[in-house]
C-alpha cells in the first residue's frame, strides 16, 4: 500500500521535469544548432579547405598539402604582395594611433565627464553620437563635410584653394590621415563609455581616503583612477591587438574595393579579395587561398594577444 503511493507521488515529479527538460531542450536547439553550424561547421570547413586546390579540368576539389599557405608567402602576384607588405604596415600604424589617442585621451576625457566638469554634458552628446547613428550616415556626413565643406571653408576665411579634401586627395599619406581620424573619432565614443563605467565602480571610501592622505585631483588619477580603469584598459589593448588582423579600416565604406594599395590593411585586404572572388565566375579557384591566409592570421594573432594579455596582468599597476 505504502509503495503504490510512493509511486504516485513520484509520476508527477518525474512528469514536471520531463517537461522542464523538454522545454529547455526546445529552447536551446535553435542557438546551439546555429553554433554548431555557423562557427563550428564554417571553421571546420575553412580550415580544410586551406589544404584543398580547385582543378579546373576535372571541377572538383584535390588535395594541396601546403601550396596555398606558400602562395600566402609568395604572393600570386607582385601587386599582391605590396598590398599584403603596405597592409601590415597600416594595420600596425592604426593600432598604435588608435591605441595612442585611447589612452592618452580617452581615460583623461573619461575623468573629466566622470568628474562633471564644466562643459562634460557636450561633450558626451558629441562623442556618444556616432554610436547612435549608423556607421553609413556617419561615413556620408563625414565625406561631405571632408570633401565640400572644410574646402569651401578654407576658400572663404583664409582663401586657401584645395583642389580636394583628403578623402580624395592624391597623395596616400593625406587619404590614410582622413581615414584615420574617422577611425578614432567613431571608436572614442565607446572606449569613453568603457572607462567612465569603470570608474563610477571605484568605491567612493577610497577617493576620500585619498583626500584625506593629502592627494590633488593629478594623484589622485594616478594612484587611484587608473589602477581602477586598468583592466578595461587591458581589454581594449588586447581586442586592438586581435583587430591587427580583421579590421579593415572602414576603407570599404567609402571606397568599396577601390581603395589604393598604399592605404590597405590587413583586414581590407582580406575583405576586399573575398568580395571579389564571391563575384567572380569560379570562387573555388580563391577561397582555398583565402582560407589558408586567414588561419596564418590566425596563428599570429592568437599568441600575440593571449601573450599580451597575460603580460598586461602582470606589470599593471594596483590601486594603492
Amino acid at each position: 500500500m505504502l509503495a503504490r503511493q510512493t509511486d504516485r507521488k513520484l509520476v508527477p515529479f518525474w512528469n514536471k521535469k520531463r517537461k522542464r527538460l523538454l522545454f529547455y531542450t526546445c529552447m536551446m536547439a535553435l542557438p546551439v544548432t546555429q553554433v554548431l553550424i555557423f562557427y563550428f561547421g564554417v571553421n571546420l570547413n575553412s580550415l580544410l579547405l586551406a589544404f584543398q586546390k580547385y582543378d579546373v579540368n576535372t571541377g572538383t576539389m584535390q588535395f594541396a598539402f601546403l601550396e596555398n599557405f606558400k602562395r600566402v608567402f609568395t604572393g600570386d602576384n607582385g601587386n599582391a604582395t605590396s598590398e599584403i607588405l603596405y597592409g601590415i604596415r597600416n594595420s600596425l600604424l592604426a593600432y598604435f594611433i588608435g591605441l595612442a589617442a585611447s589612452l592618452g585621451l580617452g581615460v583623461p576625457f573619461a575623468n573629466a565627464i566622470y568628474k562633471r566638469v564644466p562643459g562634460s554634458g557636450l561633450f558626451k552628446v558629441i562623442l556618444y553620437l556616432p554610436q547612435v547613428l549608423s556607421l553609413v550616415v556617419m561615413s556620408i556626413i563625414y565625406m561631405n563635410f571632408t570633401e565640400e565643406a572644410v574646402p569651401q571653408l578654407l576658400n572663404d576665411l583664409f582663401h586657401i584653394k584645395i583642389a580636394s579634401g583628403p578623402l580624395s586627395a592624391r597623395q596616400p599619406s593625406a587619404i590614410f590621415a582622413g581615414i584615420m581620424f574617422f577611425n578614432v573619432f567613431m571608436g572614442f565614443g565607446t572606449n569613453m563609455l568603457m572607462y567612465t563605467g569603470a570608474m563610477s565602480s571605484v568605491s567612493p571610501s577610497t577617493k576620500e581616503a585619498a583626500k584625506v592622505d593629502g592627494a590633488n585631483a593629478w594623484q589622485e588619477f594616478i594612484h587611484v583612477t587608473v589602477p581602477s580603469v586598468w583592466p578595461t584598459m587591458c581589454t581594449l589593448i588586447t581586442v586592438g591587438i586581435a583587430g591587427i588582423f580583421v579590421n579593415q579600416l572602414n576603407l570599404f565604406t567609402f571606397y568599396n574595393t577601390g581603395a589604393t594599395v598604399q592605404v590597405s590593411s590587413l583586414g581590407y585586404y582580406i575583405y576586399k579579395a573575398t568580395y571579389r572572388a564571391n563575384q567572380a565566375a569560379n570562387p573555388n579557384l580563391q577561397f582555398p587561398y583565402l582560407s589558408a591566409f586567414g588561419i596564418i592570421m590566425t596563428l599570429f594573432a592568437a599568441p600575440l594577444t593571449l601573450g599580451m594579455r597575460k603580460l598586461l596582468e602582470k606589470v599593471g599597476p594596483r590601486p594603492e
